[in-house]
């Protein structure tokens, strides 16, 4: 069974230890060092995100410029049919309309 003194010796290099392992921690981990990289992580999930927002932006200016296309075609081939539609859906809106 150990003395005092030995569990005391053992005790002290234990602290010195621990005491050690914290110097060594908060010269690697900064709260500045820290910040910086939470900044940079900030900063490159944001430079992402914008990339992504970008793409689905110029996607759905595609897709809308191939619909205006499709649509301009389509009255262009059927003019008498575009017509009707036209009548039909303006007297379905003023009934609408007219009703509130």
């Amino acid at each position: 069974m150990p003395t005092n003194k030995e569990l005391e010796a053992e005790l002290n290099e234990a602290r010195a230890e621990i005491a050690r392992l914290s110097a060594a921690i908060e010269g690697r981990f900064s709260p500045r060092e820290a910040m910086n990289g939470a900044r940079e992580r900030l900063d490159s999930y944001a430079d992402e995100l914008s990339a992504e927002a970008r793409d689905v932006y110029d996607g759905a200016r595609r897709q809308g410029r191939a619909l205006r296309a499709t649509a301009e075609t389509q009255v262009r081939e059927n003019p008498v049919a575009s017509l009707g539609l036209a009548v039909l859906f303006g007297a379905v809106l003023a009934s609408w309309l007219g009703r509130r």
